[in-house]
């Protein structure tokens, strides 16, 4: 058997220049067994691959939506609010409408940065049959913050007059109104006032109990951002 072995290798021989088992040649390749390194390298270059975490893109408020086409930077988007807000008091005898809400030019959305002043347009009707003649309505609004359901109304009312018991109210308002400073949402909601003026007796919240008006009476949503 050792015989045939020492035959057998005798008779092999190497070309000039090709490397042999364990030859010496840098830079040439070993193709005459398994590539056990190479296949090693290859599969880390795989791993890698797989691993490596997808570039990320700016995200400030993690609403899993990028910087560059997030229109809502305060945290995951909500609905619109209604084109028709309407809600009654005094066991139905009174009525407000607002439909047409237009918050600094966008519609019912809008993203402002913080300290700036919007402007604000809508359509209010109201009937109010709940006084002998003539009822003082005050519609009151305010900055409600969405998160936490809190907040005052503006020291001013949008509208503060004699509602006509016969012909009701049918008018457009235009308003400049200022807005919060802390960078969040916010809900812009409406309230029934009927005080003798909007700060008759020092009130300067809302009526009748200082509660804060539904959501269902959210006309417009700002974000600061």
């Amino acid at each position: 058997m050792r015989f045939v072995v020492a035959l057998a290798l005798a008779g092999c021989g190497f070309e000039h220049g090709a490397l042999g088992p364990g030859g010496p040649h840098d830079g040439d390749i070993d193709t005459s067994g398994p590539q056990i390194i190479d296949a090693a390298i290859d599969a880390r270059m795989v791993d890698a691959k797989i691993d490596a975490a997808p570039t990320q893109c700016p995200d400030d408020d993690g609403d899993a939506v990028c910087n560059s086409v997030d229109d809502w930077p305060c945290g995951a988007k909500p609905a619109t609010p209604s084109a028709t807000v309407q809600y009654t008091n005094n066991s139905g005898a009174t009525v407000t409408t607002i439909t047409q809400v237009n918050l600094n030019n966008t519609g019912r959305m809008a993203v402002v940065a913080s300290g700036n002043n919007v402007s604000l347009t809508f359509r209010l009707q109201m009937t109010d049959t709940a006084c002998g003649g003539n009822c003082r309505d005050q519609l009151e609004a305010g900055w409600i913050v969405a998160a936490t359901n809190t907040g005052n109304r503006f020291t001013t009312c949008l509208f503060d007059a004699a509602v006509s018991k016969q012909n009701g109210l049918d008018t457009n308002l235009s308003f400049n109104v200022g807005t919060p400073t802390t960078p969040r949402a916010y809900d812009l909601r409406v309230n029934l006032g009927q005080n003798n003026s909007c700060g008759a007796n020092g009130n300067n919240d809302w009526w009748p109990s200082n509660t804060v008006p539904p959501d269902a009476r959210t006309i417009a949503r700002l974000c600061i951002d």
